[in-house]
């Protein structure tokens, strides 16, 4: 073979890349995950598919949606397609996805190199705090009928008044044993909260959408560490849909709200 001569490569030359957004989240947010790939070759690929991503290291993240679209029925020499996945973030960690497609080249089965994504890391929200200041009453002395006659003095006695002095801050919070609970798999949630004073207390989960799913009952409480557990279910005893879910404490002293994902 000379210099001159030239070897025809026919067939089609996949190129697969993947990214994940955004690089960081917090529990309960989207994370996007795009999957594309470049013909390099001069044919067709036809009928492509991707496999499932592969999440690795730590954090946990639960499929929302895709792919979209799941099948692209021919990608044409030098040009590209991409598949879209969404994601929900489950619990804190940093890890990446992994994937592959599988395609026809000419009538024949293949399958493309496995990429990685960026990094994601999933962070947990800051817990929910409010401050309700107590103050105590303001306190008055009037001199009585008796002390006024014997007085020496012209000048009746002045009243005598207490400054209000505000007592210590008290701060609400509710805590939860886990970010996400799996209805499928029959988990529970325990719901943490302290109340500051004797007094009733009651427990109200919304979805994202702000409608009450689940009312908890009403009950009287002593001060201090107090729990409930809630298995996903709403008013009518059935399991809610996949969402992410916010649970709302009222309590002596003020409300707190924290965020759990529900998948199945």
């Amino acid at each position: 073979m000379s210099v001159s001569d030239t070897v025809n490569v026919n067939g089609a030359i996949m190129n697969p890349s993947i990214t994940a957004a955004p690089a960081t989240v917090v529990t309960g947010d989207a994370i996007t995950v795009v999957m594309n790939i470049q013909n390099s070759g001069n044919l067709a690929a036809t009928n492509i598919s991707p496999s499932s991503p592969v999440l690795s290291v730590t954090g946990a993240a639960v499929l929302s949606s895709g792919p979209v679209p799941a099948n692209i029925s021919s990608i044409s020499p030098n040009n590209a397609a991409s598949f879209t996945w969404v994601y929900t973030a489950a619990s804190a960690g940093t890890f990446y996805f992994s994937n592959h497609a599988y395609v026809y080249d000419n009538g024949q089965p293949l399958m493309t190199s496995v990429v990685n994504s960026n990094s994601v890391a999933i962070v947990e929200p800051s817990p929910t705090s409010t401050f309700i200041p107590v103050y105590t009453p303001t306190m008055t002395e009037t001199p009585s009928a008796s002390e006024t006659a014997t007085a020496t003095s012209a000048v009746s006695n002045p009243t005598e008044t207490s400054t209000p002095t505000p007592a210590a801050t008290i701060a609400v919070r509710v805590l939860l044993d886990r970010n996400y609970i799996n209805t499928g798999n029959g988990d529970t949630v325990l719901i943490r909260y302290k109340a500051a004073k004797d007094g009733d207390c009651w427990i109200d989960i919304y979805n994202l959408n702000g409608e009450l799913v689940k009312k908890f009952p009403r009950v009287s409480l002593k001060a201090g560490e107090n729990s409930a557990v809630w298995d996903g279910s709403n008013n009518n005893g059935q399991k809610v849909g996949q969402g992410i879910y916010f649970i709302v404490v009222h309590q002596p002293g003020g409300t707190a709200t924290s965020k759990l994902v529900v998948i199945k």
